[in-house]
């Protein structure tokens, strides 16, 4: 039996010629070429380790005398570095195919954009069994600031046993096992090993070598065009997906926005400024651009920063949002609070014909991510049908630069009770949570007020108020703590009789103040998953609100 070997396999795109696949030119690497594909490869060298000079500032070399009592010298310390790619090709009824199949650090020799997105990854959903297989997986959370997690399970289970949120999460990669009691599955395990990663590439542990590779091959192909992982469960990890391997279309997109940033002259609803990040916003005096400290806006606008840029002689274009700088004022001192990259701050949702048809992405904080067309659809739907109910109550208009102050008017002119910044101890008086804004005893509604400024922005309120109606429901001490709060703020015996007679609204402060609230897509996707948690699953009816932003002191002079 064939010893076993570590694999990483790569599957390069049809359309790719081998001159696409490599990084350098061809002939920077040698070959060597056997009767089942051909090896490239760069020569392996003899190098100091980085840490040699860089700690002990000298090359560590001893003296020593060889077989013939010659004198000679020995650096103590070197590494070797070897890359090299395999490329093995085979045909079937369907055409031709071609692997790639890196050692050492021959990864780097190949470009992102030549080997197919997420391969190992469906790879693995296919082969291995939903309910038991699972191990170890990654993905990327874009409920708020897109992050990257892994999880682990102390034994196999379940996509279930990761809490994965299936509107927000997408999945990076995944470790998972074969089922040995499986007699097909021993098949596999025979050849391909039981434990196997996928990513874009797959790892396993073959008892393959150059001269049965062919039969691994054509068995993970097999698995990747498998469409068992959408019985499965897992069809959700086509909802979305995290353009970073495609060079070609990720300059593609670059030039299409850079195309509609130079056209604009006017509000884009489909390319805006928000800022990328959660603000204490009673802590800052306002935004501005470059070294321009005299002038500062109470918000960010995409058209006002064009205008500054022009104003400095320079393009309208990605590169100049990266190279140039936003600021945000601490209230207190002359020093900015905040910073970040223009580009940073920079949210688009762009159509671009490519490939066999029309597809849509969205920029969010410096990344594109490819939205599926149904999953837009069946989105955008879902947030029309929740963002549609209303609560009733008769909100004022914010002529006020922050919320604090329109939430103790709005208390005042609609016999509400203001709760906001009375923050309420849990798990063991270590944290605190705003339990709301604004409380309805009367109509029985628990309000959340945000100025809408970005996706973060979004992302925080609906969580605040998930968070807190979780509590509400589950925690009795929380529930009990909340009720002594509201009665010390309200001066007279306050009770709930049941969080779940009572509404929770979520009121939007924004410029426009229309009832067609324009946010990101992401925000939608979150949204829609926190609307489901709290009305399907905890029977809470959720109402939403917007309310027009009429404070007009936007620019100041100081």
């Amino acid at each position: 039996m064939s010893e076993k070997n570590k694999l990483n396999i790569y599957y390069i795109k049809s359309d790719k010629t081998i001159t696409d696949i490599f990084k350098n030119n061809l002939s920077s690497y040698k070959t060597y070429n056997f009767e089942e594909g051909v090896l490239y490869y760069n020569p392996k060298y003899i190098r100091e380790p980085d840490w040699v000079q860089g700690f002990f500032k000298k090359s560590l070399v001893v003296s020593y005398k060889d077989d013939k009592g010659n004198e000679s010298t020995h650096n103590i310390f070197s590494t070797i570095s070897s890359q090299a790619v395999f490329i093995r090709e085979f045909s079937d009824s369907k055409g031709t195919h071609r692997f790639a199949i890196p050692f050492g650090t021959g990864i780097h020799m190949l470009k992102n954009d030549a080997y197919v997105s997420n391969f190992g990854l469906k790879c693995v959903l296919n082969l291995i069994s939903a309910d038991t297989g699972l191990r170890k997986l990654s993905k990327y959370d874009i409920s708020s600031s897109p992050k990257q997690t892994s999880q682990q399970l102390s034994k196999r289970g379940s996509q279930i046993d990761f809490n994965l949120d299936y509107q927000t999460d997408i999945l990076t990669g995944i470790t998972g096992s074969l089922d040995e009691k499986n007699i097909h599955d021993k098949t596999f395990i025979n050849l391909i090993g039981k434990t196997i990663a996928g990513a874009n590439g797959l790892s396993l542990s073959a008892r393959a070598n150059i001269k049965n590779i062919d039969k691994v091959l054509r068995l993970v192909k097999a698995a990747y065009n498998s469409k068992k992982y959408l019985t499965k469960g897992f069809g959700w990890i086509d909802n979305v997906r995290y353009v970073k391997n495609d060079s070609v279309l990720i300059e593609k997109l670059n030039a299409e926005l850079d195309t509609q940033l130079q056209k604009m002259s006017d509000e884009n609803e489909k390319i805006w400024f928000a800022v990328p990040t959660i603000i204490k916003w009673e802590e800052i005096s306002g935004f501005y651009f470059g070294q321009d400290k005299d002038t500062l806006l109470e918000d960010l606008d995409l058209i006002q920063y064009k205008t500054y840029v022009k104003s400095k002689n320079k393009p309208f274009n990605i590169n100049t949002l990266k190279n140039n700088y936003i600021y945000v004022k601490d209230a207190q001192r002359c020093e900015p609070i905040y910073t970040w990259d223009a580009f940073q701050c920079l949210n688009a949702e762009i159509e671009l014909n490519y490939g066999e048809h029309n597809r849509t992405f969205m920029l969010i904080d410096n990344n594109w991510y490819e939205i599926n067309k149904e999953f837009k659809d069946e989105t955008n739907q879902k947030f029309q049908d929740y963002f549609s109910h209303r609560s009733g109550i008769d909100f004022m208009e914010c002529n006020f630069p922050n919320e604090d102050s329109y939430n103790k008017e709005m208390a005042k002119q609609r016999n509400l009770i203001c709760m906001d910044k009375k923050l309420v101890s849990y798990g063991g008086n270590h944290s605190q949570i705003e339990v709301c804004d604004l409380l309805d005893e009367t109509n029985k509604k628990i309000i959340h007020t945000k100025k809408y400024s970005g996706s973060s922005v979004l992302s925080h309120l609906f969580s605040q108020g998930l968070v807190s109606m979780q509590l509400l429901i589950k925690d009795r001490k929380f529930l009990n703590s909340v009720e002594r709060k509201i009665t010390q703020v309200k001066g007279s015996n306050f009770k709930f009789n049941g969080p779940r007679s009572y509404d929770l609204v979520y009121a939007i402060i924004t410029k426009s103040g229309r009832d067609d609230l324009k946010i990101p897509f992401f925000s939608k996707v979150n949204l829609n998953s926190v609307c489901d948690r709290l009305c399907k699953e905890m029977n809470v009816n959720v109402c939403f609100e917007v309310i027009k932003n009429t404070y007009t002191k936007s620019i100041i002079k100081t």
